[in-house]
């Protein structure tokens, strides 16, 4: 046993003594913390144990880099830990910022139902038109395409709207909905080999549950059926992959690749690059973030120059590596940007949270589970997603739960 395994077994053991600590204080901030630890680890193993996979990526760099490295993650650790426990210590998150009422309209019920259920009959046409000609790793689908990367939040939306109906008459219509939904979905993704969607389901239905656990004191029986769920889960996502049927024979050569060798593997070679090239532009981190939060102008993400300089020609706008969040901060001010790394993912991470502060619970379950669907994004992609995804991504399914739900947002009234 050498220094890197000791330095792995002391990084693992402090991420989860403060993610356990992170998770009874607040879901999202555990959850976000987690995937920012999936992104890193199996890249570090894979470095020093199997630096095949790192040659492949043309990114070997030498273990002078590693180091470099796996200091700036873990202090970049410490960093939005040490912010996120001073945010739940002067902050409390249970105080409702809005408030919301239900109103039952049995109009709004058939509108409602009618709209779901001409969503999922043109999903389903539509594959049943095109599906023939879809392939492997396809993502111009056309009408596919569009049904396809709104299909999964809205079988999120049917599930919580089931559960909080459940016991009633109409309930048994929205689980028919979501059995449908949920079934056109694994269509797809078995067929393209993709597994993004199906995992941000399972974790918005897992931290709905989770949080809603939490507040009746019921998280250890949820947690035993998560178990069960989860191994059913991981046999079904290692059955996707699978079928994609694009390995070499040298990255499939045994467990531990396969393992190792996963999606969350290549993110965090975008800082093993850019530390290895001193990539350090202030300037672009500003820029790309504004453009591509807001008003998408066209200047690059982060990972475009990064992934050129890895592999050259291998990205563009409209296709690229993934980008390990972490990387933001070295890119903005060099080794001394895991402070940044803390600051500002911190802050973020707590807009999101804000946003689930209302006066119900179960509409800020809700939320919750919707904000962690897209947590294994956010750590593999830069701080402008925080403000894109509020627009581009949880807009129609928020707006779906409101009117299914029969729900209006109000401002909190001022006591005196």
């Amino acid at each position: 046993m050498n220094i890197e395994f000791y330095s792995f077994i002391i990084f693992i053991l402090y991420f989860f003594y403060t993610f356990f600590d992170l998770y009874k204080k607040d879901i999202l901030f555990a959850t976000f913390y987690a995937g920012l630890f999936i992104y890193t680890i199996f890249s570090q193993i894979g470095y020093v144990y199997l630096p095949f996979l790192s040659e492949l990526r043309n990114a070997n760099y030498g273990m002078d880099v590693f180091w470099v490295y796996y200091k700036f993650v873990f202090l970049s650790f410490i960093s939005i830990y040490i912010m996120l426990r001073i945010i739940l210590k002067i902050t409390n998150l249970k105080k409702p910022l809005y408030r919301v009422s239900f109103k039952n309209n049995n109009n709004k019920f058939i509108v409602f139902t009618f709209i779901i259920g001409l969503f999922l009959s043109v999903f389903f046409i539509s594959i049943f038109l095109y599906g023939g000609s879809i392939q492997y790793g396809q993502e111009n689908m056309g009408i596919v395409s569009f049904m396809y990367k709104r299909n999964a939040l809205i079988a999120y939306v049917l599930y919580v709207i089931y559960r909080q109906y459940k016991n009633t008459k109409i309930s048994y219509i929205y689980l028919f909905f979501f059995i449908i939904s949920v079934s056109l979905e694994m269509s797809i993704s078995t067929k393209i080999g993709s597994r993004q969607d199906i995992v941000a389901l399972i974790l918005a239905i897992s931290a709905y549950e989770l949080y809603l656990g939490q507040l009746n004191n019921r998280t250890r029986s949820i947690l035993k059926k998560l178990l069960l769920f989860f191994i059913f889960v991981i046999l079904l996502l290692g059955y996707i992959r699978e079928n994609r049927g694009v390995h070499s024979s040298k990255e499939s050569s045994g467990i531990i690749e396969n393992v190792v060798n996963q999606d969350y593997f290549s993110p965090s070679y975008m800082l093993f690059t850019a530390i290895n090239y001193n990539y350090v532009k202030t300037d672009l981190v500003i820029k790309s973030n504004t453009a591509n939060s807001l008003v998408k102008l066209n200047v690059p993400y982060l990972q475009e120059e990064l992934g050129n300089i890895m592999v050259p020609g291998s990205s563009s706008r409209q296709s690229s590596f993934a980008f390990y969040a972490f990387t933001e901060g070295y890119v903005f001010m060099g080794f001394y940007g895991f402070l940044y790394n803390g600051i500002i993912f911190s802050f973020l991470i707590l807009l999101w949270r804000n946003l689930a502060r209302s006066n119900n619970i179960l509409f800020n379950a809700f939320l919750i589970g919707l904000f962690v669907s897209q947590v294994l994004n956010l750590s593999r992609g830069q701080s402008g997603y925080f403000i894109k995804d509020l627009y581009m991504i949880f807009t129609i399914p928020v707006l779906i739960y409101l009117f299914g739900m029969g729900i209006f947002i109000k401002k909190r009234r001022k006591t005196i």
